[in-house]
């Protein structure tokens, strides 16, 4: 009994002793790495759970995001400028660095306007480019087809034309026939006189000469003496032709004064096509029988030229 006394007094002598004011001693500090024990109880206080004390540290809480602002309306966004404003701006912004680069002359507005004029210069020949080659693309809008500006083309373009041009004078002599006012005394008339006579002759047109002071030109000898026919006609100038349709009994002028060989058939060639259409809105006078050859190859004189 005493062997067990002595052991136990040694124990409460190694004991810390205690002040007597009922304080007692803080419990350990744990160590910064050991989190299980301050955020669990150990395992010994918790009698129901056993050995099995481990159980996984819960993910924080997640932060609340905050609500969406409310939708805002867009703001408006302006309309596309149409191409003819767009050019309209080019123009005044050029216009705007001309007059200031005038007026304030200085580097700086000597650079902006040849900027702005480079660029609209670049701008003039991509388009000039590019309209050249859709021309050269659809031929049916291809002006030098059939206004050529080369001389071999202008060449084959004009014997092209003068083919249709005898042609159509050809085929106009078959219906149509030549009135001719002259004097003898008239240097035009006999200088003319040559040319319609060779004409007529190459294209097959009858011409019927008048006089107004009776006799004729070497070229026509035998003239028709009709000055109430001229006075009718109005007839001041000469030498003056009109083309005569004797089947529609119609006259109208052609020429006045002295006119090339080329002249002459373009006139006569607008002539014909105004009274093809009815447009002859100037003298005219009905001729009341024959048709085109007898009228104007009649030995005899017409019975229009006696009215």
């Amino acid at each position: 009994m005493i062997f067990m006394v002595v052991p136990l007094l040694a124990l409460l002598l190694l004991l810390p002793a205690s002040d007597g004011r009922g304080q007692h001693q803080d419990p350990p500090v744990s160590s910064p790495g050991d989190r299980s024990s301050l955020q669990f109880p150990p395992y010994y206080e918790e009698a129901g759970r056993g050995r099995h004390w481990y159980q996984p540290i819960p993910p924080p809480p997640e932060e609340e995001t905050p609500d969406a602002p409310p939708d805002v309306p867009p703001l408006p966004v302006p309309a596309p400028l149409m191409p003819r404003e767009i050019l309209k701006r080019q123009g005044e912004a050029w216009q705007d660095a001309l007059a200031r680069a005038v007026l304030h002359p200085s580097p700086e507005h000597y650079l902006e306007y040849l900027r702005l004029t480079s660029a609209i210069q670049e701008q003039a020949q991509r388009f000039a480019l590019g309209f050249k080659h859709m021309i050269w693309q659809t031929p049916e809008f291809d002006y030098t087809l059939t206004a050529p500006v080369r001389a071999e083309a202008i060449a084959a373009n004009n014997q092209r034309a003068l083919v249709q041009e005898t042609e159509d004078l050809a085929a106009l002599a078959d219906r149509y026939g030549l009135v001719f006012f002259l004097r003898s005394d008239c240097p035009s008339c006999q200088r003319f006189a040559p040319i319609l006579k060779t004409f007529a002759g190459t294209h097959g047109f009858s011409v019927l000469p008048v006089s107004l002071d009776g006799p004729g030109v070497p070229e026509f000898p035998n003239p028709k003496p009709n000055a109430l026919l001229a006075q009718k006609l109005e007839v001041d100038v000469v030498p003056t032709v009109f083309l005569v349709d004797p089947v529609r009994n119609r006259l109208l002028p052609v020429s006045y004064g002295f006119t090339d060989a080329s002249t002459l058939a373009k006139k006569i060639l607008w002539a014909a096509q105004n009274l093809q259409n009815d447009k002859n809105d100037v003298a005219v006078v009905a001729a009341r029988e024959g048709n085109a050859r007898t009228i104007l190859e009649e030995p005899t004189k017409p019975a229009f030229l006696n009215r």
